[in-house]
């Protein structure tokens, strides 16, 4: 059985990414902020969902790189 095996690039590109975003994500959410007095709840909802897609996004990229077969 092959067991899955991920790249190091992969593992230093998602440790990038995922700094990356939680540096970004306070300002992030301060945009939200001034936008949520105009927007409707519903995209207010969405706009909030961005970063923790983000993170899931992340986590599902390294997870099918670990199945990729070279």
């Amino acid at each position: 059985m092959d067991e899955a095996k991920v790249q190091l690039t992969d593992v230093v590109i998602a440790g990038v990414v995922t700094i990356a975003t939680y540096a970004v994500s306070p300002v992030y959410y301060d945009l939200i902020d001034v936008i949520a007095a105009d927007a409707d709840p519903l995209s207010q909802l969405m706009l909030e969902l961005v970063v923790p897609f983000l993170f899931l996004g992340i986590v599902i990229s390294v997870g099918v790189s670990a199945r990729r077969r070279d």
